[in-house]
C-alpha cells in the first residue's frame, strides 16, 4: 500500500474502519456475544523463518523491550512472548488436482511453571528461569488441495484430523469461507482499484450459501433463498496491513488481526486466550502469508515489465535508439 494511501487511511476512525459487532441477539450464537476486542499484532522478524502473531499489543511492545532476552522477568501471563508462529512449507512438486500438499505449520508458544506436565508430543523449550518454562510446538499443519475451480486449505491440529477444519475459496477470487462451532463465517475483502487487504470476518446469515455447505444444503438454499439477503449477520474480526509499521526496523509489525472476545477484559499475555481466538488467529496467519505472497508476486511481475520496456526501448546494453 502507498504511503499517501496509507497516511489517509490512518485519518479514519479506527472504531469504524476496525469495529467489531458487540449483538447479543436471539439470532447470534451466544458465543458470539462479545463485549471486548482482542488486538493481535502480526509481525516480520527478518532473522526468523515466517510471521509471528501476539497475544496484545502491549506483549509485542514487551517483546520488542526486551528482544527476547529478559528471560528473568518471564511471569505466568507470558507478557512479550508471542502466540503462534507461521511457516510455510517448501512444495516437494508441481501442484495437480489431486494433490493435497502440507503447505504450511504454525508453532505455538505455551507457558507453564515448572512442575506442570509439558506440551504433549515433540516440543522445544525456548526459555526457562527458576519459576516458568516456555515451550514452542507444531500446534497445527495446515494441507493445500485443489479441486476443479475450489481450493482447500485443511487445519489439522495437535494432530486430530478426525477434528479438521478448513478454508475454502473459488479460483480467481480472494474471500475465504470457513466453518467453526458448526456456524459459517466468510473472511471477505472488498473489491477496490486500489490496493486493499482489509478482510473482515463475518458470521454468514443462515440462508447465505457456503462454500463448506454440502451439496444437499447448496440445493435447499437455493430453493430457498428467492429475494436478496443481506449475507452477512455480523462482523466478528479484521485482518489488514493498514497499520502496518511504514518505516522499516528489524522487528517491525506487518499487519494487524482484530477480533471480538467475551470477558471483562483481554488477557494481554499468553496465558488463556480463548480456542475461538486461536483458530481465527491461525486463519488471520494463513491470509498473511497469502498476502505477502502475492505482493512479492506483483513486485516480480513489475519489475519485469520495466526490464522489458528498456530493453525495448534502449536495445541491450551499450546499445542506441
Amino acid at each position: 500500500m502507498g504511503l499517501f494511501r496509507k497516511l489517509a487511511v490512518k485519518l479514519m476512525d479506527d472504531d469504524r474502519r476496525l469495529r467489531v459487532e458487540k449483538k447479543n441477539d436471539k439470532h447470534i450464537p451466544e458465543f458470539l456475544h462479545f463485549n471486548i476486542e482482542r488486538h493481535m499484532p502480526i509481525v516480520d522478524v527478518p532473522t526468523r523463518r515466517g510471521y509471528l502473531i501476539f497475544p496484545s499489543i502491549q506483549s509485542f511492545d514487551r517483546f520488542k523491550t526486551n528482544r527476547g532476552s529478559d528471560i528473568n522477568n518471564i511471569d505466568e501471563n507470558g507478557m512479550g512472548i508471542p502466540l503462534f508462529l507461521i511457516e510455510r512449507q517448501l512444495l516437494t512438486h508441481g501442484m495437480t488436482m489431486l494433490d493435497t500438499e502440507l503447505t504450511y505449520k504454525i508453532y505455538k508458544y505455551e507457558i507453564k511453571k515448572l512442575d506442570e506436565v509439558p506440551p504433549y508430543g515433540d516440543f522445544e523449550i525456548i526459555a526457562q528461569n527458576a519459576n516458568f518454562k516456555v515451550y514452542k510446538y507444531v500446534y497445527s499443519k495446515i494441507y493445500k488441495s485443489s479441486k476443479l475451480s475450489q481450493t482447500a486449505l485443511q487445519f489439522v491440529v495437535n494432530e486430530d484430523k478426525e477434528n479438521a477444519s478448513y478454508m475454502l475459496h473459488k479460483r480467481e477470487f480472494r474471500d475465504m469461507d470457513t466453518c467453526v462451532m458448526n456456524q459459517n463465517f466468510r473472511w471477505h475483502v472488498r473489491y477496490s482499484p486500489l490496493e486493499n487487504d482489509h478482510y473482515k470476518l463475518a458470521l454468514l446469515n443462515p440462508r447465505e450459501i457456503s462454500l463448506t455447505d454440502s451439496p444437499s444444503v447448496k440445493l435447499q438454499k437455493k430453493k430457498e433463498n428467492l429475494t436478496k439477503i443481506d449475507p452477512y449477520d455480523a462482523v466478528i474480526g479484521h485482518y489488514t496491513s493498514e497499520d502496518k509499521d511504514i518505516l522499516p526496523g528489524v522487528i517491525e509489525k506487518d499487519a494487524d488481526f482484530v477480533v471480538g472476545e467475551q470477558g471483562s477484559e483481554a488477557n494481554l499475555g499468553l496465558s488463556n486466550v480463548p480456542e475461538l481466538t486461536q483458530t481465527f488467529a491461525c486463519q488471520a496467519l494463513v491470509l498473511h502469508v497469502i498476502e505477502r505472497q502475492k505482493e512479492r508476486k506483483n513486485r516480480r511481475n513489475r519489475h519485469r515489465n520495466r526490464l522489458m520496456f528498456d530493453t525495448q526501448m534502449y536495445g541491450t546494453a551499450g546499445g542506441t535508439f
